[in-house]
C-alpha cells in the first residue's frame, strides 16, 4: 500500500494576494500626489452615463481642442447650459481620479475646459487618450477599452470590505468596457465637426 507523500508547509502553494490600491505618495516638496488609479466608489453615475454626457457635450458644443503647456484644452460654444454640464463633468471626473487638475473658465462665448495631471508617465498616457476621447469613442467600446487599459489605468471600488479592484463584469456592465462609446458601434460617427488648434502657450 502506498504511503501518500508528505507535503511540508514550506512546499504548499500560497494563494496569489490580490493587488492593493496604490496609496499617495509625497512629492519633492512633500505634497502627496494622488495615486493614478480611478476609484468609481462614490460616484453618483455609472461610466456608462457618464460617457454619455460626454458624448452629448461634445455632440452639442465642442468647438476645438489644443494642447497647453501643461495638458491639454478643450473649448466649447458657451450655449445655454454649457458651463454648468462642463462644471459638473468635471467635478464629477474629478471626485474618481484625483490626479486630475481640471480648470473651467468663460471667455469670449466659449467655455474652456483646461485638463492636467501629476506628475508621473502613466498619468500623462491617460491625460493623452482624455485628449483623444471626442474621436476615439466613436470607434466602439472595444477600442477605447484596450487604450485606457494599455496606458496601465486601474479601476477600484469599494464593496464595503475595502478597496478591490472592479472585476470584468462589473467593468462589462457599469463601467469602461461598455461606456467609452457610449450607444454607438464601431465607425459610427457623432461628434461633429471640431478643430485641432495650435497649441497654447502660456
Amino acid at each position: 500500500m502506498a504511503v501518500p507523500a508528505q507535503i511540508t508547509p514550506s512546499t504548499v502553494p500560497s494563494p496569489p494576494m490580490p493587488p492593493s490600491p496604490p496609496s499617495a505618495s509625497p512629492s519633492a516638496s512633500g505634497e502627496a500626489i494622488p495615486p493614478v488609479v480611478c476609484d468609481m466608489t462614490n460616484d453618483p453615475d455609472t461610466l456608462d452615463e457618464r460617457m454619455g454626457e460626454y458624448r452629448a457635450l461634445f455632440e452639442s458644443a465642442l468647438i476645438a481642442r489644443e494642447r497647453t503647456v501643461a495638458g491639454f484644452r478643450w473649448r466649447f460654444r458657451a450655449d445655454d447650459g454649457v458651463e454648468s454640464r462642463v462644471r459638473a463633468l468635471a467635478a464629477k471626473d474629478q471626485v474618481c481620479c484625483a490626479f486630475f487638475a481640471f480648470t473651467i473658465t468663460p471667455v469670449g462665448g466659449e467655455v474652456l475646459w483646461d485638463a492636467a495631471v501629476v506628475d508621473d508617465d502613466m498619468a500623462r498616457s491617460v491625460l493623452e487618450e482624455y485628449f483623444l476621447l471626442p474621436e476615439t469613442m466613436v470607434e466602439g467600446s472595444l477600442v477605447v477599452q484596450d487604450r485606457f487599459a494599455a496606458t496601465g489605468l486601474r479601476v477600484y471600488i469599494d464593496d464595503g470590505g475595502g478597496l478591490r479592484l472592479a472585476t470584468a463584469d462589473e467593468l462589462a456592465h457599469a463601467g469602461m468596457t461598455a461606456s467609452m462609446a457610449g450607444t454607438s458601434g464601431a465607425g459610427e460617427s457623432g461628434v461633429g465637426e471640431f478643430e485641432d488648434a495650435r497649441p497654447v502657450e502660456e
